[in-house]
């Protein structure tokens, strides 16, 4: 399967369950970061971090990825 042929939200990379390389179906997601003694309670709703939430389409396993990295 090329490039070409997949979704823009799938990639190609290692799945540890599988141990081969395999397409993961990538999704965003927006995730609390709020610990009340951090942040001003009306200010709670606020405070998100982008994550990362990556699916393997053989095995079906999941793995949330905090912060970004750039994947070539």
């Amino acid at each position: 399967m090329t490039q070409r042929d997949r979704d823009t939200n799938e990639v190609l990379r290692e799945c540890e369950q599988c141990n081969k390389e395999t397409v993961h179906n990538v999704s965003l997601r927006l995730d609390s970061t709020a610990d009340e003694s951090e942040v001003l309670s009306e200010n709670t709703k606020y405070a998100k971090a982008p994550s990362r939430e990556v699916t393997c389409t053989v095995c079906g396993t999941v793995t949330h990825e905090g912060r970004f990295q750039h994947e070539e």
